[in-house]
């Protein structure tokens, strides 16, 4: 099928190039025992298995698919005797083919559980703790204003809680804050004193300062402010900016969302013993970088 594809695209083409490699195959195959012919051109067979294929990927019936798989195997027949299954970027498309196909069906299909992937899995999962992607508690982001007090707790400055104070009052009432409104309104209620503030990314609750947390996650909603609270550096008052929701996928889910990641890690490992089952062996040239460099892009 899509050998016929590539025949097909091939067909409208300039004048082939310095035949390269073996002739590319452009004879239909069946994908399987139970695949049945359902028409056939000139004497070459155009299977179901095509005709499915290409409903699906047109979203078109039956009949239309069969009359452009038949359409296709017109088409690479008219290439064929154009001598166009030599061309270079025929050869080398089905090649690329032919690799996608292997991919797909010998690895994608057949390595999907964590069993399959042995210590890599582990390494992947535990040890670069791929897992904190997929399974954690709530996470928020925020930003604050603070009038800062030298003084770590319990210390008190009246003074300084005043202000904060002022600034919390003139907050409480909005919503929909983003930093920038956060910044802008504290600093008017402020007056001449100056304030400290900041944006922090998402965090876990326990990954805060105790207060700081305390204050964020009592807010009601995304873009309102908390009361005035002592942290570890003075007079915060807090916006609350960002949520990322908990998540706690079950044994299934976390397998399907950590596959792609771990089927990259495990790639290089499958492609070498692929190599070394076929008593294949790889040598690069010892200029190759030199040679890669002066090769036209």
């Amino acid at each position: 099928m899509r050998a016929l594809v590539l025949a097909m695209c091939a067909c409208g083409a300039s004048a082939p190039a310095t035949p390269k490699g073996a002739p590319a195959s452009l004879e239909a195959t069946s994908a399987g025992s139970g695949d049945a012919i359902v028409a056939r051109v000139d004497g070459h067979p155009v299977w179901g298995s095509c005709v499915a294929v290409q409903a699906a990927r047109a979203h078109v019936d039956a009949r239309a698919a069969l009359e452009q798989c038949v359409d296709f195997e017109l088409l690479a027949q008219a290439a064929a005797k154009r001598g166009l299954e030599r061309d270079p970027e025929v050869v080398d498309a089905t090649r690329d083919a032919l690799v996608n196909q292997l991919v797909a069906r010998a690895y994608e299909d057949a390595f999907t559980t964590p069993d399959d992937f042995g210590p890599v899995w582990t390494d992947v999962m535990i040890r670069h703790k791929a897992l904190n992607n997929y399974k954690h508690g709530e996470y928020r982001g925020s930003a604050y204003v603070r009038v800062t007090v030298k003084a770590p707790p319990p210390a008190e400055d009246p003074a300084a809680r005043a202000v904060a104070e002022r600034v919390a009052a003139a907050l409480a009432p909005e919503r929909g804050l983003f930093s920038s409104d956060l910044v802008d309104i504290a600093r008017r209620a402020a007056g001449d004193i100056e304030l400290d503030h900041g944006d922090v990314p998402p965090y876990q609750h326990d990954a805060l300062d105790p207060a700081y947390a305390d204050a964020l996650w009592a807010i009601p909603e995304v873009g309102r402010t908390s009361p005035v609270v002592r942290t570890s550096w003075g007079y915060d008052v807090v916006l609350w900016t960002e949520e990322v929701a908990a998540t706690n996928p079950t044994t299934d889910e976390l397998v399907h969302e950590a596959l792609p990641e771990v089927q990259r890690a495990f790639f290089a490992t499958w492609v070498n013993r692929l190599a070394r089952a076929m008593n294949l062996h790889v040598e690069t040239e010892p200029d190759a970088e030199q040679r890669l460099e002066a090769t036209p892009q």
